[in-house]
């Protein structure tokens, strides 16, 4: 099993939220952009670089919005082959340029689908990664913990 720290970011523009998709057997789903914490590197600079390789846009990390910890002995997900056990850190961001276009990702992750903005009120219709509460998280202005296993 794979042992995995993460940072992930929450950029809202226009009242949604920026996702990657993705699909598995199970069909489409969305996730933050964000990635695996590289030594050496704060959490807050992981999730600026990996924001910047997967989406292209240049962001800040304001402050830790939720932490979520996942173990999935059989994942769906084959990068996870093997099983994962990760722990994220997710932050709220902002576009350090709020008149920046979306460009071509630099990185992006080999099972990348593409990017789709989804509204806050709309997050309960799609499979949404960490939680499709996400808006109410964000509204509760307090650090949330998310725990799950398979």
């Amino acid at each position: 099993m794979t042992y995995r720290i993460s940072a992930k970011g929450i950029l809202e523009k226009n009242n949604s939220i920026l996702f990657i998709e993705y699909s598995d057997s199970k069909g489409i789903y969305y996730a933050l952009p964000g990635g695996k914490h590289e030594p050496g590197e704060s959490l807050a600079e992981a999730v600026v670089r990996e924001f910047k390789e997967e989406t292209s846009f240049d962001v800040s990390a304001d402050r830790v919005v939720m932490i979520r910890e996942f173990i999935i002995k059989q994942p769906d997900v084959e990068v996870w082959q093997g099983g994962i056990h990760q722990i994220e850190t997710i932050f709220a961001c902002r576009l350090n340029d709020e008149n920046q276009e979306q460009g071509i990702p630099t990185l992006p992750d080999i099972d990348m689908l593409g990017l789709k903005w989804i509204n806050k009120s709309d997050l309960k219709n799609y499979r949404v990664y960490p939680t499709n509460e996400l808006a109410e998280i964000l509204e509760s202005g307090q650090i949330k913990y998310i725990f799950s296993r398979d």
